[in-house]
């Protein structure tokens, strides 16, 4: 990616963005990790470059850079809700559009039709640590991450959320670090998510076994108390 066009992200030069910088450009240029306009613009929490990135090149909404990681990662990891909700909403308008053309969503062979929709598509995307963006929010939590977890699960409440490459379900990360609203937000709202960990321990050890003495207990009689409801 050349300087100027790095540079225009970086200061959030909307005008030059729009009336010089070309579709092509956009689209194609990276940086060595192959973060793309669109993993420059979240990764500097520029709104407006975001929402003029996802306009006219759609396609980098869904590409991941060399570790794998979407867009939808980079802004989970930076607690950046307004932009995890542009993406989102991003990929609603993609998915409508498509089935407007009578594509469906990322459509097999023989024309068949995908199961899952645009939205899910994103939101399932794994990078090569199999991290969903909901574990990259969870892991990377503070107060304000509250809004990102919620937005995340409510984009896709049927999916259940599995292991990473350590072995580590969402459910499994919230209940480790004592997050009290997180686990209660994915088992409210995904109900079929999975809640296993590493070394066959299950969400439930991590909370019992967790530091955060404060919302340990909390999130143990949460688990229980959601898990066995009828």
């Amino acid at each position: 990616m050349d300087s100027s066009l790095y540079e225009t992200i970086r200061t959030e030069n909307i005008d030059r963005l729009r009336q010089i910088v070309s579709d092509d450009d956009l689209l194609l240029q990276m940086t060595p990790l192959r973060n793309t306009t669109l993993h420059v613009a979240v990764q500097f929490n520029k709104k407006l470059c975001v929402e003029e990135i996802c306009d006219r090149c759609p396609s980098l909404v869904m590409q991941p850079n060399l570790k794998g990681d979407t867009p939808l990662h980079i802004a989970a990891t930076l607690g950046s809700s307004d932009i995890v909700a542009i993406l989102i909403h991003r990929a609603q308008i993609c998915h409508q559009l498509d089935v407007e053309r009578g594509g469906g969503s990322g459509g097999g062979a023989g024309g068949e039709r995908s199961s899952t929709t645009t939205v899910q598509q994103l939101v399932r995307n794994t990078n090569k640590a199999k991290d969903t963006a909901l574990h990259e929010a969870v892991r990377y939590h503070n107060r304000f991450f509250s809004k990102v977890v919620k937005l995340l699960t409510e984009a896709d409440p049927a999916f259940e959320y599995s292991a990473n490459s350590n072995g580590e379900t969402p459910l499994y990360l919230a209940a480790k670090e004592g997050l009290y609203e997180f686990v209660v937000q994915i088992l409210e709202t995904c109900p079929s998510s999975a809640y296993g960990g590493p070394g066959r321990r299950t969400a439930l050890h991590a909370a019992i076994l967790s530091n955060n003495s404060g919302t340990r207990n909390a999130c143990a009689r949460g688990l229980v108390h959601i898990k066995m409801r009828p």
